[in-house]
C-alpha cells in the first residue's frame, strides 16, 4: 500500500489587480461627475486605471460594501471576523454574476508558486455589456475587492456625521461601540477626557460642601438665608480655605482659594444646603 505524504501543498494565491488606497479613495468620494471629462475628473473616483464615470455605479459599489459590512454587526457591536458574504444577498449576487465576466488564468508568481491571476478592473469593464456599464462597474469593483486579502481590514466609521471608509489596524477585535476612524476616535477620546474632568470637578466641589456642612450644620440650618449672615460667611471662607490648603485635589480646583462671593453663587448655596440636610438626616 503506497505511503501517504503528510506534507501540505502551499495555498494557491489569488492575484487581484486592485490598489487598496485607490479603492478607498473611490469609496470615500462623496459625489462624481455625471460623465467622464478630461478637464475636470472628480478626485478620488479613480479605480486602477479606470474612472467610475457614473454616480450610480459608485453608489451601488458602496451599497454592496455596506451590506457585507453589516453582516458583522449586532446592534452597536461590530466583529469584522464574523462578516459573511453569504448573508449579504445583493452583494453575494453581484459576486456570483462577476464569474460570468471574469477570465481567470493560472500563472507562476515571483516565488515560483502557482497562482490565479484575476483580470484587471479595466479588462473586465471593457469586456462587459456596454448597456449596463454602471452596474457592471459596481459588481466588478466589489468582486475584485473581495478577492483581495486586505478586504478583511475595511471598515466604515459609525459616526453618523462621518461615515468614511478606512482600514482597520486590528480587524480581529470585537468593537463594542462599532468601528470609528482615527479622526473620530480622537474626538471621542477628547470628549471622554473632558467629561471625566468635569465629573472630577463636581466630585471635589461636593467634598467641600460636605466638609462645610459637617462643621457648620447647626448654624446653616437655623435659616434658609444663611448666606446673608456676614459673620457666618467669614467663618465659612476661613474654614473652606483651610480645607483647600490641606487637600491636594481641592487645591488643584481652587488654586487661589475662595472668597465671599463664592457663597453668593446659587449652585454653591444649594449644594451646601443639600449637604447639611443629608448630614443631619444621618444623625
Amino acid at each position: 500500500m503506497p505511503s501517504q505524504s503528510t506534507s501540505k501543498l502551499p495555498p494557491i494565491r489569488v492575484l487581484a489587480d486592485l490598489d487598496p488606497d485607490e479603492f478607498l479613495k473611490t469609496l470615500n468620494s462623496k459625489s462624481l461627475n455625471a460623465g467622464r471629462t478630461a478637464k475636470r475628473r472628480p478626485q478620488g473616483a479613480f479605480l486602477h486605471g479606470f474612472w467610475l464615470d457614473r454616480q450610480d455605479a459608485n453608489d451601488r459599489l458602496r451599497y454592496y460594501i455596506d451590506e457585507w459590512l453589516e453582516t458583522g454587526c449586532l446592534g452597536r457591536e461590530e466583529n469584522p471576523e464574523k462578516r459573511d458574504i453569504r448573508k449579504a444577498k445583493d452583494a453575494h449576487t453581484a459576486f456570483r454574476r462577476f464569474n460570468s465576466l471574469a477570465r481567470f488564468s493560472f500563472v507562476i508568481d515571483g516565488d515560483g508558486l502557482a497562482a490565479i491571476r484575476m483580470p484587471s478592473f479595466q479588462e473586465i469593464r471593457m469586456a462587459g455589456p456596454s448597456d449596463h456599464q454602471g452596474d457592471t462597474s459596481a459588481e466588478v469593483g466589489f468582486s475584485l475587492f473581495f478577492l483581495c486579502d486586505w478586504h478583511v481590514k475595511l471598515a466604515k466609521c459609525r459616526n453618523d456625521k462621518c461615515r468614511d471608509y478606512f482600514f482597520l489596524k486590528h480587524w480581529r477585535r470585537n468593537y463594542r461601540g462599532g468601528t470609528l476612524c482615527q479622526a473620530c476616535r480622537n474626538i471621542s477620546y477628547r470628549s471622554q477626557n473632558s467629561q471625566s474632568a468635569k465629573n472630577g470637578r463636581a466630585e471635589r466641589k461636593s467634598d467641600l460642601y460636605i466638609k462645610l456642612a459637617k462643621k457648620f450644620s447647626r448654624a446653616i440650618a437655623k435659616s434658609d438665608e444663611w448666606y446673608s449672615n456676614s459673620k457666618l460667611i467669614d467663618k465659612l471662607v476661613d474654614y473652606a480655605n483651610a480645607c483647600i490648603s490641606e487637600d491636594a485635589d481641592l487645591a488643584a480646583l481652587y488654586r487661589e482659594g475662595i472668597q465671599k462671593k463664592w457663597f453668593g453663587w446659587n449652585q454653591n448655596r444649594v449644594g451646601i444646603s443639600n449637604a447639611v440636610r443629608t448630614f443631619q438626616n444621618k444623625q
